[in-house]
């Protein structure tokens, strides 16, 4: 309000001169000008009383009265809900004090300490049957429940490491009548379509045969394998995906060509896990039919499950799709990482042992190459490389 008074007054004074001495035209310039100086004054003096009333404003927001700061002090009556006023929100009493240290705030799950699994309790004189979860292995088993993994594999007549989600692993306490002697392994024979395929990561361990095993679903960085194979006279198993197939047909026939073997790898390389059991059953026949068409032979009796993940289900699912034999392995060189040529030499040359499935990719840039290295060391250390029906046989 002062400023808008202050520029009528100025106004007025401006207009007044003007209109006076105006006509005269002696004054006319001394006339102007003071208008001019007039006007700027009243401009200047809008800007600095707006300035402090808005200075005032935002002071005078911040003062609190006494009874809204008695209320926002009040933990009782902080926020009442429609009908709550006067009620106590509850308190949470069971929160401890922080603590020097408790400053991190995890903000997401990912940022948050990894759970620590329970131990595995077995009573004395009492077993235990544990069904394993994913991420487990006989390793994290053994410590969780204080036996050794020789004792875990000899009570469940295991002959490698390797386990698999859904798996029942048996547990013995302390003067319980456990197995004195290994639990013989199933027999290889072939199941009948309708009972669960059976899944098999190494051969005898009393015979020094490898088996090379590769598997084809992405590209054909590492192809040439083939030509190394055939160079150094060495038979091995393929596992191809139906989708694989389509794309390089002439590659697919190519191998069966040769006297390779061929293993079903599924189609479209679906997570047994994470799929229902028809889905995952069509799609394992959608690729036998694609590799009878480039191949001109059936995949079966060996089928391998993408990314190794399968359980009782899947087991029974791939049984039922006519495929008897659900290949893992004992040695993966993990050549989809694409690690040196180097590395892979090193990590099949110390991790060979007799009966091995050894893993590998047809997408392994550096694969060929290191195969082509190890196959001469391997047989001066007294190994034959087979096929997966050598090794079983």
């Amino acid at each position: 309000m002062k400023e808008i008074l202050g520029f009528f007054l100025f106004f007025l004074a401006s207009s007044f001169l003007f209109l006076k001495y105006a006509k005269n035209n002696k004054f006319f310039y001394k006339t102007v000008f003071i208008t001019i100086i007039c006007l700027f004054m009243t401009a200047f003096s809008f800007i600095y009383w707006h300035k402090q009333d808005i200075g005032e404003v935002r002071d005078s927001s911040f003062h609190e009265s006494p009874d809204f700061k008695k209320k926002k002090d009040s933990p009782d009556d902080q926020y009442p809900l429609p009908g709550q006023e006067g009620k106590h929100p509850p308190k949470n009493e069971g929160t401890p004090p922080a603590k020097p240290g408790d400053e991190q705030d995890y903000q997401d799950e990912k940022h948050a300490p990894p759970a620590v699994p329970a131990p595995i309790i077995v009573p004395d004189g009492g077993t235990v049957e544990y069904t394993v979860a994913k991420g487990d292995t006989l390793y994290s088993i053994s410590r969780r429940s204080g036996f050794t993994v020789t004792d875990l594999k000899l009570w469940n007549g295991l002959t490698t490491n390797a386990i698999y989600t859904g798996q029942t692993i048996k547990l013995y306490g302390k003067n319980a009548a456990a197995p004195s002697s290994p639990v013989p392994p199933p027999t290889q024979e072939a199941p009948s379509g309708s009972a669960s395929s059976r899944s098999i990561s190494q051969g005898s361990t009393k015979i020094k045969e490898i088996a090379f095993t590769f598997d084809a679903g992405s590209d054909i960085a590492g192809i040439d394998i083939i030509n190394v194979l055939n160079k150094n006279k060495v038979k091995a198993t393929f596992f191809l995906t139906g989708k694989w197939v389509e794309k390089y047909p002439s590659y697919a026939k190519q191998i069966a060509a040769e006297g390779h073997e061929i293993g079903n790898h599924g189609y479209n390389h679906l997570d047994a896990l994470k799929v229902d059991m028809e889905t995952f059953k069509q799609d394992l026949l959608q690729a036998e039919a694609a590799i009878l068409k480039a191949t001109g032979r059936l995949p079966r009796p060996y089928f391998r499950f993408p990314y190794g993940s399968f359980n009782e289900a899947a087991l029974k699912a791939a049984g039922q799709a006519g495929y008897p034999y659900s290949i893992y392995w004992s040695l993966d060189t993990v050549d989809w990482k694409q690690p040196s040529t180097e590395l892979l030499i090193n990590s099949i040359e110390k991790g060979a042992s007799n009966g091995d499935i050894v893993l590998m990719h047809i997408g392994g840039i550096h694969t060929p190459e290191a195969v082509d290295q190890m196959i001469p060391k391997l047989k001066a250390k007294g190994y034959r490389l087979v096929t997966l029906t050598e090794l079983m046989n």
